[in-house]
């Protein structure tokens, strides 16, 4: 009688197998955490694209006053002309400092200093402007401006409302845009080296013209949110100045055209 109860204790004593481990949970990134209400999000979504929008369009029209300036009033453009080194310089010391101003978050945050760094970072882009501003009519510019307004307002628009989600696709974003470039370059090169390949630079531009509108889209869909990625509601300066460098570099592109006009018409007073 002994030994069924030896079992019947052994059986007790017998250790109980590990607990399952528990499924590991997604944590979603900090972007995506909702601590707030649905209704009280979208509308602080709302109110920062309004204000990122807006301060870029105030930007804009600022820069824009300071260009007509320069290219209508006929002592300053000499003086961009004669003096374009300057343009160069401030062109060159804005990049350093848009570096900072974007990888390093802690600068953007800074009351002040995210501000004085946006305003000189932007005025250091416009006096890099001056120059092209200088060799092109007054209302050829401007005709350059609203070209250029309106070619970004449109990415902007299709980039917030098309269904294809761009930020869940920086990789693929990121290759095309390599590839497209690598033919840029080419073209750029071609039309530099060869005399008479006056007409490679209008595709380099071109493609030039699309990575830009890419990178418009991507952005304008970071700042309108409810996507993969999305900007933080408090990084508005991050947001208005991206907007501002593509704005410009599309501009420049325009530039071009005034100056090849003048260089042509210069070539025919030369032969003649």
């Amino acid at each position: 009688m002994a030994l069924p109860s030896s079992r019947s204790s052994g059986a007790h004593n017998k250790p109980q197998p590990p607990p399952v481990p528990p499924r590991s949970v997604v944590v979603p990134r900090p972007s995506m955490l909702q601590f707030e209400p649905h209704e009280v999000q979208s509308i602080s979504r709302c109110r920062y694209m309004v204000l990122v929008y807006l301060l870029v369009s105030v930007l804009l029209l600022l820069a824009l006053v300071q260009w007509e300036v320069v290219s209508s009033y006929e002592p300053l453009t000499k003086f961009f002309l004669d003096k374009y080194w300057l343009s160069v310089g401030c062109m060159l010391i804005s990049v350093p400092l848009l570096a900072v101003f974007l990888l390093i978050r802690q600068a953007r945050y800074m009351p002040i200093l995210g501000w004085v760094l946006l305003c000189l970072i932007i005025e250091l882009m416009v006096i890099g402007i001056c120059t092209f501003a200088a060799y092109c009519d007054e209302w050829h510019f401007l005709i350059y401006f609203i070209i250029t307004a309106v070619l970004v307002v449109t990415c902007v628009l299709i980039g917030s409302f098309i269904p294809c989600d761009l930020t869940a696709n920086v990789a693929v974003l990121f290759l095309v845009s390599m590839q497209i470039f690598l033919v840029s370059i080419f073209l750029l090169m071609t039309f530099m080296m060869i005399d008479s390949a006056d007409g490679f630079f209008y595709p380099f531009a071109s493609l030039v013209l699309v990575i830009i509108c890419m990178l418009t889209m991507y952005h304008a869909q970071l700042i309108r949110g409810w996507r993969y990625a999305e900007l933080y509601t408090t990084d508005g300066l991050f947001a208005v100045i991206v907007l501002f460098c593509h704005f410009c570099i599309i501009l420049m592109l325009f530039c071009y055209l005034d100056w090849s006009k003048k260089c042509r018409v210069l070539k025919i007073i030369l032969k003649a």
